[in-house]
């Protein structure tokens, strides 16, 4: 009887005992199971920390890329100085495959005309219109060098944009974008040349070309192309849409290169 009430009193102390280890069971495997969700938070934080970092670098990298991006305009524009280039090197490159003009000059031979020689010459021929250029800009005479100028339909546009966008003052100064073309051209040219002198011409209505021997007082000189239209006053040298580009540059202060008229055989202008 006494080893039954033993047993009976121990039955609630093993029941609690057992319940005990239920819970801390139960506790411990709670605590495992948050423990491992704790984990897999820091482990998904940290992954996403990096993915922020990394959104970040390639936002900070669009930016930077974002100030080379070019305009349609712009690359448009690139496009055809591009392809003028390739017109010039493939003009060049037919001039000097191709052999000596059937016809020569009504003198006989090559027509050279001495620095000293130059003047005024009008307008009724491509050598003259040159003659004229060359001679006004030498003499830094801006008034009789624009109207000898003319630009294409396509550079007159650009011309015309660039000129409007300019200070009234400045607009005044200059009267036209012939006028600031035939101040840099004044600039430029160099003014040791001894002569000039045809090596070859093609010649259409409205439409001309010169192959130039542009001569220095030093002995040297540089084969160039020089292209001309005819407007109601005779032929005009007609301004390169690249040539304009590099004075508005020039003028704007973002370029320092005397660039040329012309397209030289060599690569270098005959003011350089």
């Amino acid at each position: 009887m006494a080893e039954n009430g033993f047993e009976r009193m121990r039955s609630p102390h093993r029941i609690f005992r057992l319940s005990a280890l239920g819970a801390l069971a139960g506790l411990a495997v709670f605590l495992i199971w948050e423990q491992r969700k704790t984990h897999r938070l820091r482990l998904h934080l940290l992954a996403m920390q990096r993915q922020a970092l990394e959104l970040a670098s390639l936002r900070a990298e669009n930016h930077d890329l974002g100030a080379w991006r070019i305009t349609p305009d712009e690359y448009a524009r690139l496009c055809r100085l591009d392809a003028e280039a390739v017109n010039l090197r493939a003009q060049i490159k037919a001039a000097r495959a191709a052999p000596p003009p059937s016809t020569p000059p009504r003198d006989g031979g090559r027509e050279r005309t001495a620095a000293t020689d130059w003047k005024l010459a009008g307008q009724a021929t491509p050598q003259a219109a040159l003659e004229s250029v060359l001679f006004a800009a030498l003499h830094q005479d801006i008034e009789h060098l624009a109207p000898l100028l003319v630009f294409d339909a396509r550079t007159r546009a650009q011309a015309d944009a660039f000129f409007a966008e300019l200070p009234e003052e400045t607009r005044r100064q200059y009267g036209g974008p012939e006028g600031i073309v035939a101040t840099m051209l004044a600039a430029n040219v160099p003014a040791n040349l001894s002569g000039m002198e045809t090596l070859a011409d093609s010649q259409q209505p409205d439409q001309a070309m010169l192959l130039m021997s542009i001569q220095r007082a030093d002995g040297t000189n540089r084969s160039t192309f020089f292209s001309f239209l005819r407007g109601d006053g005779g032929w005009q040298l007609k301004v390169p849409e690249a040539i304009f580009v590099a004075y508005e540059r020039q003028l704007g202060g973002g370029s320092k290169a005397s660039p040329s008229m012309g397209a030289s055989q060599s690569g270098n202008s005959p003011g350089k």
